[in-house]
């Protein structure tokens, strides 16, 4: 009697943990016979081992991915109410193999997608002159916290650029955590997790979390991207954390290398793809499903760190810019060179009390008032195009600065509630001179959500950064 025959009797005597010796004999024998790891998992069942269960079932379904009674098996054990799996996180040792049941960082990844290029250098300390770009600023808020959302200089250890292959992974609509395998979660991914919304996942420790069933995903076999956060509908999110991947995989997403996997898209996020010249017709837009990816490939563009964005998020902007002017471009158009970025479209989130005041003494000097939210697409690409100064209060608006030529001036407009220097951060990457003006809240309004906050802003010290145009070394 061989092995294999053995186990199945071995399991009908109800001698599990016998049967499962053998059948991990079968499988040494002959690894590539999906019902050696069916069996192994139906017996790891038995025992409640659902780690090792999960497993065995992944593997045959691997081995035959139209085996419609595996995929009942890994459904039944996520559908048991009483599991709840421990997930640890993968440290990068763990995947420096090639092999294809391993996590792949490498050029050379796997013959299921060698087409896709990965730069895996080492992570490398850069000194970066974080207040080489800074104009005189101006700071109204009797906080001294602020001084470090802009350091005068300071010596980054920069995050590379990578792609990562992650087997068997575990995906939930709009959100950018990767469980791979029902046993380890990738670090990165758990930026902007929105953890109201996975009730699944809970944390269970230093680094720990865990997930709690019934789950019931439906499987990808092909090798996928994901195109979404919990943030993509954010203008600045897309544009700095999702659009790169798209565009730094175009010609491979439009071969149909790839499967792309995106939550549900509005109209400025597909025209955004098609000026990039993307095939919208390759992205699957699953909504609530939850999705489990034989091969994800996730991107250090998820990741978003406090350094600045790669010099991938310049080229996509340049690129939108240069198709969005060719196609939308009619003779006699002209555009602003001064700008004033209204949040007039969004007047109960962080309100400037004070905006029409501010745009009357900006106007005289040449400054036009936008509303980006009204714009079209290419209207935004258009507007900004030949921008010199843009002067915005903090929100995602400004994100159009990248659309503006090299050099141009920004002057960010906070309340001192909430103070995030990720424009200044992209102004780093984009050659832009970059300056901000943090204002102190009035008491009734200072107990407000930091996105309901209402404050006024001192227009001399807008019009005098306007009028800074030479760096300050000494940030305040």
């Amino acid at each position: 009697m061989n092995d294999f025959n053995r186990g199945n009797e071995l399991l009908r005597k109800g001698k599990v943990e016998e049967a499962v010796a053998a059948y991990q004999k079968a499988i040494a024998h002959d690894p590539s016979f999906h019902w050696y790891h069916q069996k192994l998992g139906e017996a790891f069942e038995e025992l409640q081992h659902w780690e090792k269960a999960i497993a065995a079932y992944l593997r045959a379904i691997q081995l035959r991915p139209n085996g419609t009674y595996f995929m009942s098996s890994l459904n039944r054990v996520l559908a048991e109410p009483s599991k709840v799996l421990k997930l640890s996180p993968i440290h990068p040792s763990e995947i420096a193999r090639t092999d294809d049941e391993n996590l792949i960082f490498s050029s050379a990844i796997s013959e299921n997608i060698d087409f896709l290029e990965v730069n895996s250098s080492e992570p490398e300390k850069l000194a970066i002159k974080s207040g080489s770009n800074l104009i005189k600023a101006a700071c109204f808020s009797s906080s001294s916290t602020y001084d470090s959302c802009f350091p005068e200089e300071q010596s980054y250890t920069l995050h590379p650029v990578y792609w990562v292959r992650l087997p068997w992974s575990l995906i939930f609509p709009r959100d950018s955590l990767v469980i791979s395998q029902f046993s380890k979660y990738w670090p990165d991914s758990l930026y902007l997790v929105n953890w109201s919304a996975l009730p699944q996942i809970t944390r269970a420790g230093p680094e720990m979390l865990q997930i709690k069933t019934p789950i019931k995903p439906r499987i990808i076999h092909e090798p996928t991207i994901l195109l979404t956060s919990y943030t993509y509908v954010n203008y600045y999110h897309w544009h700095v954390n999702i659009l790169p991947i798209a565009f730094s995989l175009k010609d491979k997403i439009n071969l149909g290398k790839l499967r792309v996997i995106s939550s549900n898209l509005n109209h400025w996020q597909t025209r955004s793809l098609q000026v990039l010249g993307i095939d919208c017709s390759r992205v699957e837009q699953v909504g609530q499903t939850t999705l489990l990816c034989r091969s994800l490939i996730y991107s250090s563009h998820l990741y978003a760190s406090s350094f600045p964005p790669s010099q991938l998020v310049k080229s996509m902007f340049d690129s939108l810019k240069k198709s969005g002017e060719k196609n939308a471009y009619k003779k006699g158009d002209r555009f602003p060179e001064l700008i004033l970025i209204s949040r007039e479209d969004s007047p109960n989130n962080r309100k400037l009390l004070n905006e029409d005041e501010v745009y009357k003494a900006l106007a005289p000097l040449g400054f036009v008032k936008v509303v980006a939210g009204r714009l079209s697409y290419e209207q935004q690409i258009q507007t900004f195009a030949r921008a010199k100064v843009i002067v915005a209060q903090h929100g995602a608006g400004l994100t159009n600065m990248g659309f503006a030529p090299s050099g141009c001036k920004v002057i960010e407009i906070f309340s001192e509630n909430y103070v995030n220097n990720c424009f200044w951060r992209l102004s780093l990457t984009l050659g832009h001179q970059y300056a901000y003006v943090i204002n102190e809240v009035d008491e009734k309004y200072k107990n407000l959500p930091r996105n309901q906050v209402k404050f006024s802003a001192p227009i001399d010290a807008i019009v005098n950064a306007v009028s800074q145009s030479s760096p300050c070394s000494n940030p305040p």
